[in-house]
Protein backbone atom coordinates (compact mmCIF):
# COMPACT_ATOMS: atom_id res chain seq x y z
CA UNK A 1 0.00 0.00 0.00
CA UNK A 2 1.07 3.38 -0.69
CA UNK A 3 0.43 6.51 1.50
CA UNK A 4 -3.02 4.11 2.41
CA UNK A 5 -3.92 3.91 -1.45
CA UNK A 6 -4.42 0.44 -2.47
CA UNK A 7 -2.09 -0.64 -5.53
CA UNK A 8 -3.21 -2.17 -8.56
CA UNK A 9 -4.50 -5.92 -7.51
CA UNK A 10 -5.57 -4.86 -4.04
CA UNK A 11 -8.68 -2.51 -4.69
CA UNK A 12 -11.71 -4.66 -4.18
CA UNK A 13 -15.45 -3.43 -4.63
CA UNK A 14 -17.94 -5.36 -2.71
CA UNK A 15 -20.93 -5.27 -5.14
CA UNK A 16 -24.27 -5.81 -3.50
CA UNK A 17 -26.10 -5.66 -7.09
CA UNK A 18 -28.85 -7.75 -7.89
CA UNK A 19 -28.84 -9.27 -4.03
CA UNK A 20 -31.83 -9.03 -1.26
CA UNK A 21 -30.22 -11.88 1.12
CA UNK A 22 -26.87 -10.35 1.76
CA UNK A 23 -24.91 -11.65 -1.03
CA UNK A 24 -22.41 -9.82 -2.39
CA UNK A 25 -19.04 -10.37 -4.97
CA UNK A 26 -15.62 -8.84 -4.13
CA UNK A 27 -14.68 -7.30 -7.81
CA UNK A 28 -11.55 -4.90 -9.54
CA UNK A 29 -13.68 -4.62 -12.36
CA UNK A 30 -14.71 -6.93 -14.40
CA UNK A 31 -12.95 -9.65 -12.29
CA UNK A 32 -14.16 -11.24 -9.33
CA UNK A 33 -12.95 -12.92 -6.47
CA UNK A 34 -13.87 -16.64 -7.29
CA UNK A 35 -13.24 -20.31 -5.94
CA UNK A 36 -12.80 -23.02 -8.56
CA UNK A 37 -13.80 -26.57 -9.08
CA UNK A 38 -10.97 -28.11 -6.76
CA UNK A 39 -11.53 -24.96 -4.11
CA UNK A 40 -8.61 -22.95 -5.03
CA UNK A 41 -9.19 -18.64 -4.66
CA UNK A 42 -8.56 -17.14 -7.74
CA UNK A 43 -9.31 -13.89 -9.55
CA UNK A 44 -11.85 -14.70 -12.78
CA UNK A 45 -14.18 -12.87 -15.01
CA UNK A 46 -17.25 -11.88 -13.75
CA UNK A 47 -20.23 -13.82 -13.69
CA UNK A 48 -23.43 -14.66 -11.83
CA UNK A 49 -21.98 -17.87 -10.61
CA UNK A 50 -22.44 -18.85 -7.10
CA UNK A 51 -18.72 -19.55 -6.90
CA UNK A 52 -18.54 -15.84 -7.15
CA UNK A 53 -20.99 -14.92 -4.46
CA UNK A 54 -19.80 -14.26 -0.49
CA UNK A 55 -21.95 -13.77 2.30
CA UNK A 56 -20.43 -12.10 5.53
CA UNK A 57 -20.59 -13.56 9.07
CA UNK A 58 -20.11 -10.82 11.90
CA UNK A 59 -19.17 -11.68 15.02
CA UNK A 60 -16.44 -11.05 17.54
CA UNK A 61 -15.79 -7.79 16.33
CA UNK A 62 -14.69 -9.24 13.19
CA UNK A 63 -16.19 -10.83 9.88
CA UNK A 64 -15.45 -13.97 8.10
CA UNK A 65 -15.98 -14.61 4.14
CA UNK A 66 -18.24 -17.03 3.30
CA UNK A 67 -18.06 -18.56 -0.09
CA UNK A 68 -22.15 -19.42 -1.33
CA UNK A 69 -20.98 -22.49 -3.52
CA UNK A 70 -18.99 -24.07 -1.31
CA UNK A 71 -20.04 -22.95 2.32
CA UNK A 72 -16.37 -22.38 3.36
CA UNK A 73 -14.53 -19.67 4.69
CA UNK A 74 -11.87 -17.70 3.29
CA UNK A 75 -8.38 -17.68 4.80
CA UNK A 76 -5.10 -16.94 4.68
CA UNK A 77 -2.35 -18.37 6.97
CA UNK A 78 0.87 -16.74 7.92
CA UNK A 79 2.37 -17.43 4.07
CA UNK A 80 -0.04 -15.99 2.71
CA UNK A 81 -1.41 -18.72 1.05
CA UNK A 82 -5.25 -17.72 0.61
CA UNK A 83 -7.66 -20.87 0.35
CA UNK A 84 -11.17 -21.88 1.39
CA UNK A 85 -11.55 -23.83 4.28
CA UNK A 86 -14.13 -25.41 6.83
CA UNK A 87 -15.51 -22.21 9.11
CA UNK A 88 -13.97 -22.33 12.48
CA UNK A 89 -16.39 -22.57 15.28
CA UNK A 90 -14.35 -19.53 16.74
CA UNK A 91 -13.41 -16.55 14.31
CA UNK A 92 -10.28 -18.05 14.33
CA UNK A 93 -7.64 -15.35 13.01
CA UNK A 94 -6.76 -16.70 9.68
CA UNK A 95 -10.42 -16.21 8.67
CA UNK A 96 -11.08 -12.82 9.80
CA UNK A 97 -11.25 -10.13 7.37
CA UNK A 98 -12.54 -6.55 6.97
CA UNK A 99 -13.16 -4.60 3.72
CA UNK A 100 -12.39 -0.83 3.40
CA UNK A 101 -15.97 1.72 2.99
CA UNK A 102 -15.37 2.81 -0.21
CA UNK A 103 -14.44 -0.52 -1.56
CA UNK A 104 -10.51 -0.42 -0.73
CA UNK A 105 -8.28 -3.21 0.33
CA UNK A 106 -9.49 -6.65 1.39
CA UNK A 107 -7.32 -7.16 4.82
CA UNK A 108 -6.92 -9.99 7.02
CA UNK A 109 -6.17 -13.57 7.31
CA UNK A 110 -3.23 -14.60 10.26
CA UNK A 111 -0.71 -12.21 9.13
CA UNK A 112 -3.22 -9.41 8.74
CA UNK A 113 -1.81 -8.32 5.03
CA UNK A 114 -4.11 -7.59 1.94
CA UNK A 115 -5.36 -9.85 -0.20
CA UNK A 116 -3.24 -8.97 -3.39
CA UNK A 117 -4.02 -10.95 -6.60
CA UNK A 118 -0.78 -8.78 -8.44
CA UNK A 119 2.04 -8.75 -6.23
CA UNK A 120 5.12 -7.59 -7.83
CA UNK A 121 7.18 -10.36 -9.25
CA UNK A 122 10.08 -11.97 -6.90
CA UNK A 123 12.77 -11.18 -8.77
CA UNK A 124 11.51 -7.31 -9.00
CA UNK A 125 11.10 -7.64 -4.79
CA UNK A 126 14.18 -9.06 -4.32
CA UNK A 127 16.04 -6.61 -6.43
CA UNK A 128 14.65 -3.71 -4.53
CA UNK A 129 15.52 -5.17 -1.36
CA UNK A 130 18.91 -6.07 -2.72
CA UNK A 131 19.70 -2.32 -3.51
CA UNK A 132 18.48 -1.33 0.22
CA UNK A 133 20.64 -3.50 1.29
CA UNK A 134 23.80 -3.86 -1.10
CA UNK A 135 23.85 -0.59 -3.11
CA UNK A 136 27.69 0.30 -3.61
CA UNK A 137 27.81 -3.48 -4.96
CA UNK A 138 24.78 -3.12 -7.57
CA UNK A 139 26.31 0.06 -8.51
CA UNK A 140 29.66 -1.05 -9.34
CA UNK A 141 31.47 0.68 -6.89
CA UNK A 142 33.09 -2.95 -5.33
CA UNK A 143 36.63 -2.06 -6.77
CA UNK A 144 38.75 -4.70 -4.87
CA UNK A 145 38.61 -8.38 -3.85
CA UNK A 146 41.43 -10.84 -3.05
CA UNK A 147 39.47 -13.87 -4.53
CA UNK A 148 41.12 -15.81 -7.32
CA UNK A 149 40.20 -14.52 -10.86
CA UNK A 150 37.60 -16.49 -11.69
CA UNK A 151 35.54 -17.45 -8.99
CA UNK A 152 32.47 -16.52 -7.30
CA UNK A 153 32.36 -14.58 -4.74
CA UNK A 154 29.72 -14.82 -2.34
CA UNK A 155 28.53 -11.54 -0.79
Amino acid sequence: MNGGIPKAGQKLVKDVADSDDGEFSLRDGGWCLDVDDDGHVQMASCSSSPSQKWRSDEGEGASRLINVQTSSCLQADRSGEVTVASCSEQFDASQRWSIGDDGGSLRGGAADQCLDYKPEPLETRLYREAEQKYSSLLNGQVFHTDAPEGEIVEV
